[in-house]
């Protein structure tokens, strides 16, 4: 919350800067600061659960959808500060989890159903005699 806060004085305070600029800033310093957590990892002075190369796991499509995905979340947030404010983010975040749960269930629901009628397929399948 404060991070929200802090950053949402940033854009306000700024606000004759483009959404550009302010979305390059934020992105710089997050590379800053997981680059560091991860040199600080390979050195050992923070655990890390993980002997994994720093590129290793993005050959994978849904890796990078999660990527693309964050990277517009994080530019709709600072358009969000922008023209709103922390307590806006809040909400908007509280929203789509309610949003992301809803379908999450219906997926999840949807994909049991599937499977659950495949296996009575199959054991039907098993059981007849031949």
């Amino acid at each position: 919350s404060l991070s929200s806060v802090v950053n949402a004085r940033t854009i306000k305070v700024f606000s004759s800067a483009p959404l550009s600029l302010h979305n390059s800033v934020l992105y710089f310093f997050g590379i800053i600061f997981n680059a560091n957590t991860y040199v600080l990892g390979k050195a050992g002075v923070v655990p890390i659960n993980s002997d994994a190369s720093f590129l290793e796991g993005y050959d994978n499509i849904y890796a990078i959808l999660v990527i693309l995905l964050n990277s517009m979340i994080g530019i709709i947030i600072t358009a969000l500060y922008k023209y709103g404010d922390a307590v806006t983010k809040c909400f908007a975040q509280v929203l789509s989890s309610i949003i992301l749960v809803i379908i999450s269930f219906m997926f999840f629901i949807s994909l049991f159903l599937l499977t659950r009628k495949r296996c009575q397929t199959l054991n039907k399948a098993q059981s007849t005699p031949f």
